[in-house]
């Protein structure tokens, strides 16, 4: 999913150097697409100079390369790849990446590689131990989540998954 905002006007500088606003375009994409990498063409529309000195919107594709390891919010800058407005160049394209709601995961926040999860688990298995279930994560790897004999778990508890 792609949405875009942009305004019109020269963004700033004098004579040759102005620029037209940036385009900027938020890019939805998946846990595994930032945990692996992605590289995909993507469809996008911009305000374009035509010759006769008119602005035209016009389609364009643009390959989009999210390298692994990426996190959402971070943004690509495609540097003149932006809106045209006369006598500006033209303005530079700004991707954001935007995390695509996951069934089971979420991403709290900036600075981390953890993923969370709530998980609703038998309450024999709280008191007394023992595997709990089995989460997929991203990338399709299993999880075995297991509470030990010696630990009773408690409304709220986390537990903590290495990998």
């Amino acid at each position: 999913p792609l949405s875009t905002r942009s305004s019109l006007g020269c963004g700033g500088g004098t004579g040759q150097h102005r620029k037209a606003d940036d385009l900027e375009v938020h890019l939805g994409v998946s846990y595994d697409d930032l945990i692996f990498g992605w590289h995909a063409p993507v469809r996008l529309q911009r305000v374009e100079l035509w010759p006769d000195g008119s602005l035209r919107m016009s389609a364009f594709q643009l390959t989009v390369d999210v390298l692994p390891g990426m996190r959402p919010g971070m943004m690509l800058v495609y540097e003149n790849a932006g809106d045209d407005e006369a006598g500006c160049l033209p303005g530079d394209l700004r991707v954001v990446l935007m995390e695509e709601p996951h069934p089971f995961f979420a991403w709290p926040g900036p600075g981390t590689d953890d993923l969370e999860t709530q998980v609703t688990i038998p309450l024999a298995a709280a008191l007394l131990g023992g595997e709990i279930g089995q989460v997929a994560c991203p990338g399709q790897r299993v999880v075995a989540l297991e509470v030990g004999e010696d630990h009773v778990l408690r409304d709220g508890a986390v537990i903590r998954v290495k990998g």
